[in-house]
């Protein structure tokens, strides 16, 4: 058994391969016991996937595991990027033009 048998025992077990595919295995399986105990495996692991449904992580689960991905892979989480000058400018200049803006309306209420 080889790695192009175990991709074609997945597409056979999850019925992704022609009747002349199947027909194929099939009479390999009946000659290859080690090929027909892979794809038993195959098809109780998947039964059992399938059983087992979504699993849900709480929030420090997923940042165990992303800490955990990190550092086994020997990876870093970027540093943010700097703020840009013209964002922190914008940021400053909108309660100086809303100042601005209700002097002159004080202004031109007494003018």
């Amino acid at each position: 058994m080889n790695d192009r048998d175990l991709d074609l025992i997945l597409d056979y077990v999850e019925h992704r391969v022609s009747p002349q595919e199947a027909a194929a295995l099939e009479a390999r399986l009946a000659v290859e016991p080690e090929l027909a105990a892979e794809v038993a495996a195959q098809r109780t692991a998947i039964t059992f996937v399938r059983a087992a449904g979504a699993v849900a992580m709480t929030g420090a689960e997923r940042a165990r595991m992303h800490a955990a991905l990190l550092s086994d892979l020997h990876l870093r989480v970027p540093e943010p990027a700097p703020v840009a000058a013209e964002r922190r400018l914008r940021s400053w200049m909108v309660p100086v033009v809303s100042i601005a803006g209700i002097a002159a309306v004080v202004v031109a209420a007494f003018v």
